[in-house]
Formats: C-alpha cells, structure tokens, sequence
C-alpha cells in the first residue's frame, strides 16, 4: 500500500507517459500500457486486449485492412520487465518511506521522552531548592 491507502498498481491501471502514441490503443485511444495485446499484421498497429477482441472481426481501425491481429510477444515480455522493475523501485521506495516515518516517530518519542525528563529535573531542582 502507498500512502493514503493507494494501493501498489496493477498492470492494466499503470498510464504510459502522455503523448507516446506507440503505446496507445489504435481503436480506443486510451494510453495504456499495452501488455496484453495484438498488432495489426499489416501495419503494426496495437490493439490493447479488450478492443481486439471487439475488432478481431473487423478491419484494423487504422489501415481498415481485414483483421489478422498477432501477438506482440518481444514488446509484450520488454513491457512486463520494465513495469516489474518499476513495481520493485516502488515497494522499494515505499519500504523506506514507512522506515524513514517509524524513525522520525521515534525521534519524536525521545524528544518527548528528553523533555519530560529535564521538566522533572527542573521540577525536582525546584523542590530542592525551597527545601533548603
């Protein structure tokens, strides 16, 4: 979980970089990763997953060539490594995100610690001092 309770992204929710067409779907246009899909065999376009199996019986949405959709496997396997590398920075940074929060708590906790302790020293001074 991130902060805030977001939880890590799945593969089909994590957003390509706006304005790289290459990763767009050519029939929905929306910029997903296109991790599990298919590419035109005419003209290469990709078709994320669920459009193509909505077009696989029409043409290509760009070349309105007959559809012969094919898999993508080589920019498929490089998209999977990279987003689970990013997964890992992620967890990775998040790790050190709730360390670095248990620490700064803890550092609270004995400077809160510290400054009952010298208030008590004072206070008990004070005593002392009316004593004598």
């Amino acid at each position: 979980k991130m902060e805030g309770g977001d939880q890590i992204p799945e593969d089909d929710d994590v957003d390509t970089p706006e304005g790289n067409p290459s990763l767009t779907c050519a029939s929905c246009n929306q910029p997903k990763y296109l991790v599990i899909g298919k590419k035109c065999g005419e003209c290469h376009v990709m078709v994320c997953n669920q459009c193509q199996k909505e077009v696989a019986k029409k043409a290509c949405p760009s070349c309105k060539a007959d559809a012969n959709y094919v898999a993508f496997p080589k920019f498929h396997e490089d998209l999977l490594v990279e987003i689970e590398g990013l997964k890992l920075q992620l967890r990775g940074r998040m790790e050190l995100e709730d360390k670095n929060k248990k620490l700064e708590q803890e550092v609270k906790d004995l400077k809160s610690t510290i400054e009952r302790m010298q208030h008590s020293e004072r206070l008990a001074k004070a005593e002392q001092d009316k004593i004598q």
